[in-house]
Formats: structure tokens, sequence, C-alpha cells
């Protein structure tokens, strides 16, 4: 059963990112342990609807958002093995998806950012790119960390990204960004390729998150993520009023539906639906009779 889970993330890895398919090889080896120990179960082709069920039910108590992506993962497991012709239906088929509720995402207020920049400044050169980079782009963490230095055009103030799938997209640097980018990179004896760079090697994510952290706990008094700085400008941008396919383009989003989360109540999306409903309001009030029924 590893063997085909392996093939399958093999598969994966020509349009997903390396954080999806390790992602989906945890959740499926997982599922292929609970097989095996609870039913004996040793085969794709044995598993039925009610074993996916059982398994779901096994982790209750985890969030609804990851029990969704477990079962969607099965999922998308089965459909590949019924185009390979391994197995002749998919168990996972009519099993009734697991609704997450739909919140806005968390995202920094302008004081909370200004005291990030602040704090980043007194740390280090490479703190400061980090957290500048991190709030001018919106890129993905690891669309960071894998960026190198001929990504960035400091005469255009932009960086070249890689996304999902392979999918390269141009994100913009702020001015500020710029500056720090152009400071940091002067500032280093190396020769390495890479734009982000610790203790004789690229960065990796988790040493990404640990700055961010660290200011987040020692400054702000909340949990801090990279992700957190890319919600942080999707958000303003979307009450800014950056169109969602301008916005879509800059995320990297392949579904404009994914962008929509971003878009918040704001005084501008009031006063255009008052004037909306305005248009629509008849020249003259409703004639009301004593029983305050329109006439």
């Amino acid at each position: 059963m590893q063997a085909v889970i392996d093939d399958f993330c093999q598969y994966l890895q020509v349009r997903h990112s390396g954080n999806t398919v390790s992602a989906y090889r945890s959740d499926l080896t997982k599922f292929a342990a609970y097989l095996e120990t609870t039913f004996g179960i040793r085969a794709w082709t044995d598993v039925k609807p009610r074993h996916i069920d059982l398994f779901i039910t096994s982790l209750a108590g985890m969030k609804k958002s990851s029990l969704s992506r477990k079962l969607a993962c099965i999922s998308s497991f089965y459909r590949y093995l019924v185009r390979q012709g391994a197995v002749l239906e998919n168990p996972a088929r009519d099993i009734d998806p697991i609704k997450v509720p739909k919140r806005a995402p968390d995202f920094m207020e302008r004081e909370q950012i200004k005291v990030a920049r602040t704090v980043s400044e007194h740390e280090t050169l490479l703190v400061a790119v980090i957290v500048e980079v991190l709030l001018s782009t919106g890129v993905r963490v690891s669309e960071l960390c894998n960026a190198n230095r001929s990504s960035v055009n400091s005469k255009d103030k932009t960086m070249t990204v890689i996304g999902k799938g392979d999918k390269q997209r141009i994100v913009y640097l702020s001015d500020r960004a710029a500056v720090f980018v152009d400071n940091y990179l002067k500032s280093r004896k190396d020769v390495d390729a890479s734009l982000l760079f610790f203790n004789g090697r690229r960065m990796t994510r988790f040493q990404v998150y640990r700055v961010v952290r660290k200011i987040g706990e020692r400054y702000l008094g909340r949990k801090l993520s990279p992700h957190l700085f890319r919600h942080t400008l999707a958000t303003h941008s979307a009450l800014s009023g950056m169109p969602l396919q301008e916005l879509q383009g800059v995320l990297g989003h392949a579904n404009v539906n994914t962008t929509m989360i971003y878009v918040h109540p704001s005084k501008a999306i009031r006063e255009h639906f008052d004037h909306a409903i305005e248009s629509m309001e008849p020249e003259t009030e409703p004639v009301v009779d004593d029983a305050g029924k329109d006439v």
C-alpha cells in the first residue's frame, strides 16, 4: 500500500508544492496504518466507504478544516487510482463532505504592522528584510525561502517567485522593502545564489517561522506566522479597493473564489450598497393606511 502512496506522491509533485505532497503522504500513510491495524486491510481495493467513515470518526476532536482536508486527500487519491485502473470506483465519492465554517482570515491592524516594522529594524538587516518582503509581497513562506538574488529586480522593485504548481508570478516590493533588500544584499560577503541566507546556507521555512514568531511573542503579545503577513497584505489590499482579479494575480490563487475570503465589510462597500439601494427606491414614499399596510 505504501508503494502506491509513493507513486501517487510522485504524480503530485508535477503540479503541487513539496509541502502539499508531504501533507498528502502523511495523511495517506496514517490512513493505511489505520486500515491494517483496525481491519487487517492490506490492499486499497478492499477499502469500503464505511472504512473511510470510521477513520474520520476516529479523529474526533480534530479541527473540521483538518478533517475536511484528510477526506479530500483520500478522495483525490482514489480518483487517481480510478484513472490508473487500479480500482473500479472511488469509495469516498458518496461520503458527505465535512462542512467547514467560513470565517474571515486573521490579519494585522495598522498599529501592529507599525510595531512589527519598528522592532525588525532594531534586530538585523535579515530580519528587517523578512518582515518587509512578507508585508509588501504577501508571498508564501516556501516562495520566499526558494527565492534567489536574481529573483529581485531592484530597478522595477519587483520579485519573481515560483508558486504552487511551479507557476511563476511577479510580486511587488514597496519602496521600504526594496531599500532593505538592496542594503542586505550589499552587506553579504558570500556568493550564494539564495536571497535569504543564514549561517552558511539558504534559510528554511522553520527559521523564517522562528523569526516572525519571536516578534509576535515579544512585542505584539500574539501568534505571528509568515502566512499572517500574507493575510494582512491581502486584507488591506481588498479594503483599499484592489480589484479581486488583480489581488488574485498577486497572491497566485488559481481560483478567484479563494481570493474572495479577503473581502471584509468596509465603509466603501457600505457606501456602494447604500447608493445601489437608493437607486432602486421609488421617488415617492409608499402610501400606508391606518393599519400600517402598503396601499
